[in-house]
């Protein structure tokens, strides 16, 4: 039988929390013991244990100490408050879960990229990394700018897991033999004009014959800040020469026009 007054040592041994967190909550204002000896003992009553079970169960939820208190005294009583509280919270942690989940997805398909082709450059992995984390960010932002029935292209072919793991993992292996070509060839050979197409096929498999529309837009967005979301496998000096590739390509394939070339 639980005794009607308790020592701190008593008390925690009932709660299962230390003599320590009991007096940390006590100086943040959440549990105060219900008395306390001429001689600083403090002592404890069985109905103690209902507020710091709400405590636990709190902290459990993820909410921090400032919002524990302000839940437990000045919203004290207040159903709705509590109401609000919690559903913020479960908001929150439903992002927070949504985030690690993407991040889970980048470590698998980065993990089936390495164990395909040790060799990856660094940049090219932690963008298939960052492409995928920053998933949402980048079709939000693709929502402002393109048509609807681009954008539910895409995420329909990305609804699918499999099928998108197995368009990361080509076009990952892609990007880097592009690199390691437009190192070592110029931008109009043969070698670099093959992996071009290739490209062009990954991208039309995504996202459908769109590139007239991409070439109406292109001159647009060139004075648009792009987002930290939208990022980049290549280094500076690589972006100009897969520029310049994929001019050529264009050019030649009749995708746009020398005219659209002088015009630049």
């Amino acid at each position: 039988m639980m005794k009607e007054q308790m020592s701190i040592g008593e008390f925690s041994r009932i709660a299962r929390v230390s003599p320590r967190t009991l007096r940390f909550y006590e100086e943040q204002g959440l549990l105060k013991p219900s008395y306390i000896s001429d001689s600083g003992r403090r002592y404890y009553r069985p109905d103690d244990l209902i507020p710091l079970q709400q405590i636990i169960a709190y902290k459990y939820l993820g909410f921090s100490l400032k919002d524990i208190k302000a839940i437990m005294s000045g919203q004290a009583g207040d159903s709705n408050a509590l109401l609000r509280s919690l559903r913020m919270q479960k908001q929150a942690l439903e992002h927070k879960q949504q985030h690690i989940q993407q991040i889970l997805k980048a470590i698998d398909h980065a993990t089936a990229v390495l164990e395909a082709e040790h060799r990856i450059d660094p940049q090219v992995i932690s963008f298939l990394i960052h492409s995928i984390v920053t998933e949402q960010q980048q079709m939000e932002w693709m929502s402002d700018w393109f048509p609807e029935p681009l954008i539910q292209r895409i995420k329909e072919n990305f609804a699918d897991e499999s099928k998108e793991r197995d368009w990361n993992m080509r076009s990952t292996l892609l990007l880097q033999d592009l690199k390691q070509a437009l190192r070592n060839h110029r931008p109009d050979s043969e070698e670099v004009q093959q992996l071009i197409e290739q490209f062009m096929a990954l991208a039309n498999e995504l996202m459908g014959d769109n590139w007239y529309f991409m070439n109406e837009y292109a001159d647009h967005l060139e004075n648009i800040e792009l987002p930290a979301a939208i990022g980049t496998p290549f280094t500076e000096e690589e972006e100009k020469w897969f520029a310049e590739a994929f001019e050529y390509y264009s050019i030649k394939k009749g995708l746009f026009s020398d005219g659209h070339r002088e015009s630049e």
